[in-house]
């Protein structure tokens, strides 16, 4: 299975899907790799099981910040990781006008981004 960022953004349709980030394993390694150190990385952490957003102003900035160094730091210990970071840095620096969020999907919706969809279509 793969996996994509999803840009939340303030204009209908309120989301748009980005790049291929990762495999389903990429992103479990990814996720496990970045949850042991939590504390050094954030916003990485919280992108593990939710969307990051400007709720909490400068989030985006600070998540972009974060992908490089999970990218310089993971590549000795594990080049997938790696890849898996700068894959999401990519994706930041792909983001579109006026994003206001971003989040990993494997398409499949779950129960927040079916309330997303209800939204936008309600």
């Amino acid at each position: 299975m793969s996996l994509h960022v999803v840009y939340v953004t303030e204009a209908a349709p309120h989301h748009a899907d980005g790049p291929h980030v990762a495999t389903s394993q990429g992103w479990t390694d990814w996720c496990d790799w970045v949850l042991a150190r939590g504390d050094r990385y954030p916003e990485c952490a919280y992108l593990t099981d939710d969307p990051v957003d400007e709720a909490a102003p400068g989030s985006l900035a600070r998540l972009a910040a974060e992908f490089p160094r999970v990218a310089a730091e993971s590549r000795a210990e594990s080049p997938d990781v790696a890849g898996v970071a700068e894959a999401l840095a990519r994706a930041m620096a792909e983001r579109p006008t006026g994003c206001v969020g971003v989040y990993v999907s494997d398409g499949e919706a779950n129960e927040d981004e079916e309330a997303l969809e209800d939204e936008d279509n309600g």
